[in-house]
């Protein structure tokens, strides 16, 4: 488990296994595993970052699919509950952790786009295959190098180094040593927000919504990670200040029986029960306009739903009535067959 504050880039805790004072190996920052779903708001990030074509309420295809892979055989990714509604909006493809959708917006915008962008993001130094399958996080990474993808979603684009030491001074107090607290914008602000207001989806109602019972008003944000047989389970959390980090899993890579939702969230859970929280109060760049929208996606300035919308050609997507003046990008054109109402008569969504 790593906790770090995504401001300021240090790292508040580290826990590297059960023996909290082995000196040895250190899983928070040695042990690379699989990230399974946990790969997936970077893949939601990139799509966003071109709003011409993706939006939040975008309307993504939920269906089985085939891909064929250059020598090797046919690949046929599935979502985790085996069920495919048609089409779903794009938000709630993330915030439910569907493998389809998540498939398709990763072809649809290329993988060399996606893997730039995780680069960027804080992955600069690790090996990301470039084949379809690195969409669904078949490919292993640390817990640290998982959080410093998700410092900079939750700094709204700002990545900064992560460090463990502020600053370094000698006898006489002359400072040898002072951490670099720089932010530099690696990917669009509005691209990051969107992307951020997705993961609070996850906790209000996807696969980590288990914390809206006792935690709804800390509008939390995160995501689940669960890969292959269960062997590997994850959990990201964000409040108003840290990112937390949980990996759980078997030194053998034997199977956990558990889920990201069911595992690592569990152990989250736990240190919300001993820690004081700051609340998540995302304030969105100027840029971005709050948008009505109905059940299915469409533009509705009168619902008291609303998305966050990047404006990036000054539009004005209602005007002087309540008719939408643009029509969502879409997928595919098969109407949604399952609603977020569907989804929320659902008390325990898949938990990935």
């Amino acid at each position: 488990m790593i906790i770090t504050d995504y401001r300021t880039g240090e790292i508040r805790a580290v826990v590297g296994g059960l023996q909290t004072q082995y000196a040895g190996f250190n899983r928070a920052l040695m042990a690379k595993r699989q990230i399974g779903s946990l790969v997936k708001p970077s893949i939601y990030l990139t799509a966003l970052s071109n709003p011409e074509q993706f939006r939040l309420n975008t309307l993504i295809n939920n269906q089985p699919i085939t891909i064929n892979v250059k020598g090797s055989p046919p690949w046929q990714p599935r979502n985790y509950d085996k069920k495919y509604s048609g089409s779903v909006m794009l938000m709630d493809a993330l915030a439910r952790s569907l493998n389809i959708p998540t498939v398709n917006i990763g072809m649809k915008v290329g993988l060399s786009k996606v893997i730039d962008t995780q680069k960027a993001m804080g992955w600069d130094n690790v090996e990301i295959p470039k084949v379809p399958a690195m969409l669904l996080g078949s490919y292993t990474i640390s817990p640290y190098d998982v959080t410093k993808l998700y410092q900079t979603i939750a700094n709204q684009g700002g990545r900064i180094s992560l460090t463990t030491v502020d600053s370094i001074t000698d006898r006489q107090g002359n400072l040898i040593f002072q951490h670099d607290k720089s932010v530099k914008q690696v990917v669009p602000q509005e691209a990051a927000f969107q992307t951020l207001f997705a993961m609070q989806q996850t906790v209000e109602r996807g696969t980590a919504r288990s914390l809206q019972k006792d935690y709804a008003d800390l509008h939390l944000a995160g995501k689940t990670g669960t890969t292959n047989e269960a062997r590997d389970t994850w959990f990201v959390g964000i409040d108003g200040k840290n990112i937390s980090t949980v990996w759980l899993g078997r030194d053998d890579n034997g199977e956990t029986k558990l889920t990201g939702a069911s595992g690592a969230l569990q152990i989250y859970k736990d240190y919300l029960n001993r820690t004081n929280i700051e609340k998540l109060a995302i304030t969105p760049p100027a840029t971005v306009k709050w948008v009505g929208i109905n059940q299915y996606g469409d533009w509705d300035c009168e619902s008291y739903r609303t998305i966050p919308v990047w404006l990036n050609n000054g539009q004005n997507f209602c005007g002087e009535t309540s008719s939408p003046s643009l029509t969502p990008t879409t997928e595919t054109e098969t109407p949604p067959q399952e609603s977020l109402w569907d989804v929320l008569d659902n008390p325990n969504p898949p938990a990935q």
